[in-house]
């Protein structure tokens, strides 16, 4: 179980932080302004995780078994969506909506690994946690890349479909497991 949870907090952490980490690409790409924005985008989706972050027991509560389901699909819808418009709200708001899904991510993974491990082997669950949290960062600018060169397409926008699709199908595999 331990594994499974930890596979699923890569994908979401790598997916996402394509998005934070090449976000002045897709700014160009889509010509919707400049470093600014860039910047701007990126602190969107920091406030949101961090929201999300502050909020996170309270949705917990409310969401608990349903959790992967509503931050791997939201995460995916807000790639999507980035995917497909150039209108500036819309791509605010799902930079605002997929980072606040990461940041639900992070807060739920950290949490359920605590719940399910017992305490005499704790340090070492969270040492995973912590390697599996820094790898998907540290890879997650690679995986345009691959996607590209998989789909021979090599724009950043194109990446942003596949990327959403595979979190919304990651939210429906969370739905059936």
């Amino acid at each position: 179980k331990m594994i499974l949870l930890l596979s699923a907090f890569f994908v979401i952490g790598a997916l996402y932080c394509v998005l934070y980490y090449c976000v002045d690409i897709y700014v160009v790409e889509k010509a919707l302004g400049n470093s600014v924005l860039s910047g701007l985008l990126t602190a969107i989706g920091t406030i949101a995780s961090f929201i999300v972050g502050v909020l996170f027991g309270k949705i917990y509560i409310h969401t608990r078994r349903f959790m992967p389901v509503i931050f791997f699909l939201a995460c995916g819808i807000g790639f999507l969506a980035l995917a497909f418009t150039q209108n500036g709200f819309i791509v605010a708001s799902a930079a605002a909506i997929a980072g606040g899904a990461y940041g639900m991510s992070v807060s739920y993974y950290a949490m359920v690994i605590t719940e399910l491990v017992p305490e005499s082997k704790m340090s070492l669950s969270m040492a995973f946690y912590q390697v599996v949290f820094n790898v998907s960062i540290f890879l997650a600018p690679y995986f345009p890349i691959i996607i590209g060169i998989l789909t021979k397409n090599n724009s950043l926008s194109g990446s942003f479909v596949y990327i959403g699709s595979i979190l919304v199908f990651g939210g429906a595999l969370s739905l059936i497991m």
